[in-house]
């Protein structure tokens, strides 16, 4: 069941059957990431396809780009440090407060300066 996170758009057709430990310190800490990554079937039976982060080091900052596969959207969350992003990320995927937009390759994203 989904506290966390919502259903937007496309789904999924391929069910994953993983055993993830929902009880770990990291679970535990940031429940909407991690039901973010791993939700893999909505309450009414459809599969989702799982969500991904990914983190690096970019011009302001550490950054997260968080990409809802599912819902074919992406958005960015920024901090000086690794606690900060998840901070950022976990505050923004339980509080719906994330900017999504439609990821570059489908049209979407910020233009690039000079280009």
């Amino acid at each position: 069941m989904a506290t966390y996170v919502r259903r937007c758009g496309r789904g999924s057709d391929s069910p994953m059957s993983l055993r993830l430990d929902h009880t770990s310190k990291m679970a535990v800490k940031f429940p909407a990431l991690w039901e973010f990554l791993t939700l893999t079937t909505w309450e009414d039976g459809a599969s989702r396809t799982t969500g991904s982060v990914t983190i690096f080091l970019g011009e302001s900052g550490l950054q997260a780009c968080i990409a809802d596969k599912d819902g074919g959207r992406v958005a960015f969350v920024t901090a000086d440090a690794l606690e900060g992003v998840l901070q950022g990320v976990e505050g923004g995927l339980a509080g719906d407060k994330l900017d999504w937009r439609k990821p570059r390759e489908q049209g979407g994203g910020r233009s690039r300066k000079g280009g």
